[in-house]
């Protein structure tokens, strides 16, 4: 679930917030599998999660706010804006 920070939910289907990231409004969520999730939001936060733990991408400070995500193998596009001019970024795992 995205919002303030990301939520997950366990096996016993009980919900938890992921402290490990940011408390930062995500926008958007994406994944190909419970191991392989992407999640996007403000602040050009940016972050995947394999399975185990998530590595935040840091290298997007200069973004104010992400608007969109899409991935697909090992490539991943996050589009969105820094000071009203559209950024792309793409990443390669």
């Amino acid at each position: 679930m995205s919002g303030a920070g990301v939520i997950t939910r366990d096996r016993l289907k009980q919900w938890k917030e992921y402290t490990k990231l940011p408390l930062i409004f995500t926008d958007r969520i994406r994944g190909n599998n419970i191991n392989d999730i992407f999640v996007e939001g403000d602040f050009g936060i940016l972050a995947h999660f394999n399975g185990k733990k998530w590595k935040e991408y840091t290298v997007f400070n200069d973004v104010d706010i992400f608007h969109g995500l899409a991935f697909k193998d090992n490539i991943a596009v996050a589009v969105g804006e820094n000071n009203s001019k559209a950024v792309i970024y793409m990443i390669k795992r």
